[in-house]
């Protein structure tokens, strides 16, 4: 349904509201539907999370108070079938405040909304936590990035990987030159690990500080986990379900 609100008013892109979620054309020669909305925060009451296009292809959600802009901001590129986040980042005053939340699932409503298949990111450090909490998957497609990771799994002290890496080890270098097998079996593993340290939390604060991978959310993976990311849109009071 279109209709017009005075707040939201563009003659050339009308906006489509879905509950308290809007979607509005990104600009006159893109059809892209980005995302905008409000939610009362218990701390600082009402925050604004608003998608806006950057550039040709570049997009940025921001969190923000009406005081304070961009408390938590994320960039991403759209491609014709992907979504790829240049960066999530909170302002270190505003962390455990559930702000990256909201922008990790705002940016999942926009894949879904424009019919995208999957987010890709290249995580660093110990971000490796937070993007594994929303369902990312490792995504290694190169054999040297497959084997800094095995070597940063080694190093990370737990022995009872040291085998399951060794065997992985041993296919990164096939008589055929094919390593999609190797880097296959390295994101299967390195799932794994990441399964078991993160969600027993059985990792500390150089667990991942070497650490950067790509990750990937698809959207077979978010119709899979639909119910928990359901929650985390009930959770913060957001009139749209997956």
């Amino acid at each position: 349904m279109q209709i017009t609100n005075s707040n939201f008013l563009n003659n050339n892109y009308p906006v489509q509201f879905e509950g308290a979620v809007r979607f509005k054309r990104a600009a006159l020669f893109d059809s892209r539907k980005l995302c905008s909305f409000e939610v009362e925060h218990p701390k600082y009451k009402q925050l604004n999370i608003t998608t806006t296009k950057k550039n040709c292809k570049k997009y940025s959600i921001s969190v923000s108070t009406p005081n304070k802009p961009d408390i938590s901001k994320e960039d991403f590129c759209i491609f014709p079938n992907e979504m790829y986040g240049v960066n999530i980042k909170t302002h270190a005053d505003y962390r455990r405040q559930s702000l990256g939340e909201l922008s990790r699932i705002t940016s999942i409503m926009t894949m879904l909304k424009n019919n995208l298949n999957r987010i890709k990111i290249y995580s660093l450090g110990d971000a490796v936590i937070f993007h594994h909490k929303y369902k990312f998957e490792p995504n290694i497609t190169e054999r040297a990035d497959a084997i800094r990771i095995l070597y940063n799994m080694r190093t990370s002290g737990f022995r009872e990987y040291y085998d399951d890496i060794n065997k992985v080890m041993i296919k990164s270098t096939p008589p055929d030159m094919d390593y999609t097998v190797f880097c296959q079996e390295t994101n299967e593993l390195v799932q794994r690990f990441l399964d078991d340290i993160i969600t027993n939390k059985r990792y500390n604060n150089r667990t991942f500080e070497h650490w950067n991978l790509d990750m990937v959310l698809t959207k077979e993976k978010i119709m899979q986990n639909k119910e928990f990311f359901n929650n985390i849109l009930k959770k913060h009071h957001i009139e749209y379900s997956i």
